[in-house]
């Protein structure tokens, strides 16, 4: 912690206050670096600053109490000082300089400083989720932090969204191009314990990629500090099936380079049992039939990933750096589906049985290039970026099913083979431009182009005697080609009471589509091309001159396009009374949010949200006989009203509270597509808290428990359901290493249960369980010395919005 000296002057200064300066290790002042006062009491908001040009900042007008200083700036970890008393014998309280870092406990020029991190932090337009704090991950991965944290769900079909929207998920910034489940199981694929921070943005600065209703940022370990340092985690899970993450991080860093990398590796066993009920009626609503679908998946995956950079420093402003990364993830899948008709009697007419094996490969490939110059007046910056990422799958399966009377004779039997090879080439460039004005001001500029060409190649066959035959009419060539131009400036500045963020970003997208068909069926091609504009705006406004109180009004327009398979229109066939397709009509969606946040010490925090939605995209789905067919839908406009409520709260010293209440409404109209048109609504709620205690200095206990309650989007009805989690830490070896023991989904009660609506003569249910009933175990060290680092502002790539839409 900081050691303050406390330097009189002649004579008593009327005004009490508290000055001090922000350094980087190499003693140059650091502007922009948020400092909070706080009550040591209760650790409770006081005043709020963000350092000048020349890394200074004043605390002014202060009542005697006793206080501590903390930090916040570009990934750093937060600092907090010691105790800082200011009364009538210290008036004026002048800080030593001040170095911060990006991690470790550190003591410079007797200013002593540790890492401290609370689990979640209210920023201006997004909120922060450290989940280095998180025992309840512990064993776990990515998709278990993100199931955690507030207003974010994940369905069974991996389906990610945040307060009710559908998000954009990058990485470091970057995109992953990947379906949902495909995505879903990279996210199973990374060690949590390699997670540095998650950034929740549903109001998305104009710096991002206008796609995704709503951003998800995830950025993984970074490590910068001199000399040789490393992190080893080692992970295992065990449910129903084992699973187990572990991660290396190391780093070498000189004057003149930095060598860094990572390593992980994943063993993911992920199982699912869904249950449909399908009952048929006539008009008169006399029961025709119903069909009873049991399907049980098992899929095992070995995920290796590795990320390998450098920097070199050509001069003490000016930075060059590359980074390569690679991944694969061969995955083998198996399922077994049993299904039973009845007729109007509700007499069994018939049963079946089918198996699915699946053999998958699946590399990735990703080449960055990036360029960073800080010029000769503080806070002056410009920044490139070059990507070329390269997705590459092949998946194999083999179907087979045979029904059968209810004597056991056989009645048919289905015998197919389906091949997939799938190729995405994503070429991207980024420039990002950075210009301090006036005292707290700040100018962002930047310019970005990218180039996304896929190659999906359907094969069907079917059996013949021995043979496997090519089957045209099911096979099909899906070529897509998307190029993005973009440019967005973003000014905000703060006065003593006010802060402003605005922002505009214009992108003009190209997109073509062709479909090539081996069989009778004609071939299809679409284009679209479109110039929109995307506004952003943030205004704070302090309520009282010491800051413990604030609103925030926040405006910003997204757009979601269409996924890249949600507009091949061939139809695939999930089992043999489901069927899925793409739709090459489908528009993008745009989304227009306002939000008004109170803030009451920064534990406090109310915000009310409406969203107005043009051209709704949801899952629409229609009967053809017994089977069901589905397809993305346009819905025509609609309008939501929320209310998100976050409160953190310290009942007492060992006892930290976090309480996370939603409450969402979304009223629409449309689906003329369909056999019965929708109007409707979306009702979502959820609630999320998180208790720690800390036992003594080196045992601590979380308990995590979720509640959501019912929604109703689209044609899907689905219920409520809850889990609780707990978990127990140890640390040890002065901090640098820990233990952690989980219990995840303590009475199995994570269940999805829903129901298909809008079908003319039809109900549908639905339930589905995934192996979430889990004892998690993780060991974590820090090898190597701690010390400052150069300040350096991390790539982001300039591949940030491409590749989390390859559905």
């Amino acid at each position: 912690m900081w050691q303050s000296q406390i330097m009189f002057g002649q004579s008593q200064p009327i005004s009490k206050k508290i000055t001090g300066v922000i350094h980087d290790a190499q003693h140059k002042p650091i502007p922009g670096v948020a400092v909070a006062l706080l009550h040591q009491k209760d650790s409770s908001l006081v005043k709020s600053e963000v350092t000048s040009d020349n890394g200074d900042f004043l605390f002014s007008d202060l009542p005697e109490n006793n206080y501590i200083l903390s930090t916040s700036y570009k990934g750093h970890h937060q600092i907090f000082s010691t105790v800082i008393t200011v009364d009538k014998l210290h008036p004026d309280v002048k800080l030593p300089p001040m170095m911060i870092s990006l991690s470790g406990t550190k003591q410079l020029q007797g200013v002593t400083v540790t890492s401290q991190k609370p689990m979640i932090e209210e920023q201006i337009d997004r909120t922060v989720v450290n989940p280095a704090s998180m025992i309840t991950a512990a064993g776990g991965n990515l998709q278990d932090i993100l199931t955690k944290s507030p207003g974010v769900a994940i369905t069974t079909g991996g389906d990610i969204t945040l307060n009710g929207k559908s998000v954009l998920v990058l990485i470091d910034n970057k995109p992953t191009y990947l379906s949902a489940q495909d995505l879903a199981g990279y996210l199973r694929a990374i060690p949590a314990v390699n997670v540095d921070k998650l950034e929740l943005m549903s109001n998305p600065p104009a710096k991002y990629d206008a796609a995704g209703a709503a951003v998800i940022n995830i950025r993984l370990k970074k490590n910068q500090t001199a000399g040789f340092n490393g992190n080893l985690s080692l992970g295992y899970n065990q449910g129903r099936y084992d699973r187990s993450n572990s991660g290396l991080n190391l780093n070498y860093r000189t004057p003149k380079m930095n060598l860094f990398s990572n390593l992980s590796y994943s063993r993911d066993n992920y199982y699912s049992l869904d249950t449909y009920d399908r009952q048929l009626s006539t008009v008169q609503g006399q029961p025709l039939s119903s069909t009873h679908l049991n399907n049980q998946s098992l899929s095992r995956a070995n995920g290796y990933n590795g990320r390998f950079g450098t920097d070199f420093f050509l001069t003490p402003k000016t930075t060059l750096g590359a980074v390569l990364s690679i991944g694969t993830r061969p995955r083998e899948e198996y399922l077994h589906s049993s299904n039973m008709q009845r007729n109007a009697k509700s007499e069994i007419d018939s049963i079946g049985e089918g198996y699915t094996n699946g053999q998958y490969k699946w590399r990735n490939t990703g080449v960055n290039l990036n360029f960073n110059h800080q010029f000769k007046k503080t806070g002056k910056e410009l920044s490139a970026d070059m990507d070329y990422i390269r997705y590459y799958s092949y998946g194999t399966q083999q179907i087979a099913g045979t029904s059968f009377w209810p004597d056991n004779t056989p009645i048919n039997s289905y015998s197919q083979l389906f091949q997939q090879p799938l190729t995405i080439n994503i070429y991207a460039f980024k420039s990002d431009y950075t210009q301090p004005f006036l005292k707290r001001g700040r100018l962002d500029a930047g310019i970005k182009s990218s180039i996304v060409d896929t190659d999906n190649d359907n094969q069907f066959y079917y059996a013949s005697g021995n043979d496997m035959l090519a089957d045209d009419s099911k096979s099909n060539h899906f070529i897509y080609r998307e190029m993005i131009n973009a440019a967005y400036i973003s000014l905000n500045n703060s006065w003593n009471r006010f802060s402003l963020q605005a922002g505009l970003r214009l992108e003009h997208a190209y997109t073509k589509g062709e479909l090539e068909t081996l069989s009778a069926n004609k071939d299809s091609a679409f284009t679209n091309n479109y110039l929109n504009l995307f506004p952003t705006a943030y205004f704070q406004y302090k309520l009282d001159s010491s800051g413990k109180n604030t609103l925030t009004l926040s405006y910003g327009r997204r757009i979601r396009r269409p996924n890249y398979q949600q507009l091949n229109p061939f139809t695939l066939m999930r089992d043999q009374y489901s069927f899925t397709g793409g739709n090459p009509g489908l528009k993008p969606t745009y989304n227009n949010r306002i939000e008004l946040k109170y803030s009451h010490r920064g534990r406090f925090n109310f915000t009310l949200v409406y969203d107005h939605v043009e051209a709704l995209v949801f899952q629409g789905t229609i009967r053809e006989g017994n089977a069901f067919i589905s397809r993305p839908e346009n819905l025509l406009n609609g309008y939501g009203i929320g209310l998100i409520n976050n409160v953190s709260l310290t009942p007492l010293p060992w006892w930290n509270l976090n309480a996370n209440v939603l409450l969402l409404r979304l009223t629409y109209s449309g689906g003329a597509t369909l056999e019965q048109p929708i109007d409707g609504h979306i009702n979502t709620g959820g609630v999320t808290l998180i208790n720690q205690f800390k036992l003594n200095k080196t045992w601590s206990l979380e308990l995590f428990s979720y509640f959501r309650g019912k929604t109703n989007a689209g044609q899907s009805y689905s219920h409520s359901f809850w889990y609780q989690d707990a978990g127990v830490q140890k640390t040890f070896l002065k901090g640098k290493g820990n233990v952690k023991l989980s219990f995840n989904d303590i009475f199995q009660t994570f269940i999805y249960r829903d129901e298909t609506i809008s079908i003319l003569q039809t109900t549908a249910y639905h339930t589905g369980e995934t192996d979430n009933r889990r004892v998690g175990l993780s060991f974590n060290y820090k090898f190597g010395k701690d010390a400052f680092s150069r300040k350096r502002n991390h790539n982001n790539g300039g591949a940030d919005a491409e590749q989390d839409r390859v559905n």
